[in-house]
Parts: C-alpha cells; sequence; structure tokens
C-alpha cells in the first residue's frame, strides 16, 4: 500500500492545482487580464506548477495503471 501513495499524491496534486488553473481561467479568460490577476494574488507561480503537476499526473497514472 505504501508503494499506492507516490502516484496517488501527484495525481491528487495535479488536481487540486488543476482546479485552481480552471478558477482563475473562469475568473479572467482573457490571458493578459489573468497574468496580471495571478502576480496581484502571489499566484505568479501557478503556470510553472501546473506544468510539474502535469508532469506529477502522467507519471502517477502511469505508476497507477502499472
Amino acid at each position: 500500500m505504501a508503494r499506492a501513495r507516490v502516484p496517488i499524491g501527484g495525481i491528487a496534486a495535479a488536481a487540486m492545482l488543476g482546479s485552481h488553473w480552471v478558477a482563475y481561467f473562469i475568473a479572467a479568460p482573457d490571458p493578459h487580464e489573468r497574468a496580471h490577476l495571478l502576480r496581484s494574488t502571489g499566484h505568479a507561480y501557478l503556470p510553472i506548477v501546473i506544468s510539474v503537476a502535469i508532469a506529477a499526473a502522467v507519471f502517477g497514472l502511469g505508476k497507477f495503471i502499472a
């Protein structure tokens, strides 16, 4: 069971960050406005973290399926 924690954790982290991205996308559909909103709220790192989360989700799903 301990081996399943890492893949499931990666999937959960990706889901959490993905939901944040969707919320910001709905709140500010314009990319320039969204970038300004992210900077002003202290979430300017979010696009980079989303990329890492996608990689974690792919890795997690791959390990979970295997």
